[in-house]
């Protein structure tokens, strides 16, 4: 058998902080880390950090589970820390009956090339600033207030758009041009991938079968499935698209 092994770059300490998000009903959780090493520009230094979040019952009866939160990130410093971060949508708070404290519990770091857990903690220690949990406690109110009713929405499970993509998506709605591809306007389109390593795209020689459909190219390439997103959002990029459909096969 065939085993991996990979270089632990990164830890989680078992410490971790929020604060409150640009955007209004979220926060950040911070999850301080530890470098080993500084990444070279291989991977880029980028990770996935995963955890499980718990609130308080408002009922009283002790903690609750909220939701789950996933985010590939980069190593950065928040007041001072090491740390990698993802968000919370406070909705689900509010869909849970939880309130703050939060809890963050099975929290762990995968390296993006391979996926393989570099750090676990089973419980990492949360601190919620009194402001953030202020802040916390008024928005879920307010969400109940409003008529909230559990509903889960795109925004809660996908987070929000990079910068990027709302500039680009403005920009074309801004735009009165009707960019032709393949005979259709700019929008709506679907991006078709070939499988791993493929000496070329076989969707592509049945073009004349699809509708504003574009074909993925990156012929005998045994790469990471992060470099492979990668090419594929440059792709996107370079043809202008803020959002698409993805269709593949390996």
């Amino acid at each position: 058998h065939f085993v991996q092994v990979v270089e632990q770059t990164v830890s989680l300490t078992g410490k971790a902080f929020s604060t409150l998000h640009p955007l209004q009903g979220r926060v950040d959780l911070h999850f301080e880390v530890a470098q080993q090493r500084n990444v070279d520009a291989l991977d880029k230094g980028l990770y996935r950090v995963y955890a499980e979040v718990y609130g308080q019952s408002k009922s009283g009866n002790g903690e609750i589970a909220v939701a789950w939160v996933s985010k590939i990130t980069q190593v950065q410093k928040v007041r001072g820390k090491k740390v990698l971060s993802t968000d919370l949508d406070l909705s689900w708070l509010a869909k849970a009956g939880a309130e703050a404290p939060l809890a963050i519990k099975n929290a762990y770091i995968q390296e993006v090339n391979t996926m393989i857990p570099l750090s676990f903690e089973p419980a990492v220690q949360m601190y919620t600033p009194p402001a953030v949990r202020e802040y916390i406690a008024k928005t879920v109110r307010s969400q109940l207030a409003s008529g909230y009713k559990g509903e889960v929405t795109k925004a809660m499970l996908e987070g929000v758009a990079p910068e990027r993509a709302c500039a680009l998506n403005n920009r074309n709605r801004n735009s009165n041009s009707t960019a032709q591809v393949g005979g259709a306007a700019n929008g709506g389109k679907l991006i078709v991938l070939h499988g791993y390593c493929a000496a070329a795209n076989p969707f592509a020689a049945h073009a004349e079968d699809w509708t504003d459909a574009l074909f993925f190219s990156n012929p005998n390439a045994a790469i990471s499935m992060d470099e492979y997103a990668r090419k594929v959002m440059a792709f996107a990029e370079s043809n202008g698209l803020a959002s698409f459909g993805l269709v593949g096969h390996s």
